[in-house]
């Protein structure tokens, strides 16, 4: 439980500034998202596997944080 809250404030943190590699590895993952089977627009953006935002969740410094695995990066 702790390591997934402090994954979940890590991301959450390198969301508000990210470096430029952190930024592109984000938006490869949130277009990943977009067409995914578990996104889910009500009442925001989110994963319905997991639970998290998505626009924050793509920001995880975790590779594998995805819990269908259609992360690489």
């Amino acid at each position: 439980m702790i390591k997934k809250v402090t994954e979940i404030f890590n991301a959450w943190q390198i969301s508000m500034n990210p470096t430029e590699d952190q930024q592109t590895i984000a938006e490869e993952r949130l277009s990943i998202c977009l067409s995914c089977e578990f996104k889910r627009e009500e009442p925001f953006l989110l994963c319905s596997a997991c639970g998290c935002p998505l626009k924050k969740k793509v920001y995880s410094q975790i590779s594998n944080s995805c819990p269908k695995d259609k992360w690489n990066k």
